[in-house]
C-alpha cells in the first residue's frame, strides 16, 4: 500500500515529506499505475505547490514520470497549475514540468488541459 507515503508526502517533517516525494518518484518510474491508482496524484499535485524546492522538484519529476502514460496523463491534468507555475522555478524543476506539461499535450489531454488554464 502506498497509504504511507501518500500521508507522509502530504504533512510531517519536511525530511521526511522528501523522502516520501523520491520514493513516489520511483513508483512512478517502475510502476506508475501503482501511483495513478494508489490515489497518490493528489498528495503529490499538493506538494509540487510547495514552498520548498527539494519537495517540489521530486514531486513534479514524479508527476512527470506518471504523465507519460494516457492514464497518467489524465491523473496528472489536475495538477496543471502548480505544473505551469513551476516553470518560472528552478531550471530542472522547470524542466521537469515542462515534460509533464508536453506529456499532457501528447496524450490528447491538452483539450482539457487548455480548458482548466
Amino acid at each position: 500500500s502506498l497509504a504511507p507515503l501518500t500521508g507522509a508526502v502530504s504533512g510531517g517533517a519536511a525530511d521526511c515529506r522528501v523522502s516520501a516525494a523520491m520514493a513516489l518518484r520511483s513508483v512512478a518510474k517502475h510502476e506508475p499505475a501503482l501511483l495513478i491508482h494508489g490515489r497518490c496524484m493528489r498528495a503529490l499535485a499538493v506538494a509540487a505547490g510547495s514552498d520548498d524546492p527539494v519537495l517540489c522538484g521530486w514531486s513534479i519529476s514524479a508527476l512527470a514520470l506518471a504523465a507519460r502514460s494516457a492514464a497518467g496523463c489524465r491523473a496528472v491534468l489536475p495538477s496543471a497549475p502548480a505544473l505551469l507555475a513551476a516553470l518560472a522555478g528552478e531550471r530542472e524543476v522547470a524542466c521537469w514540468a515542462a515534460d509533464a506539461l508536453c506529456a499532457i499535450c501528447e496524450h490528447g489531454c491538452g483539450g482539457a488541459f487548455t480548458t482548466m488554464c
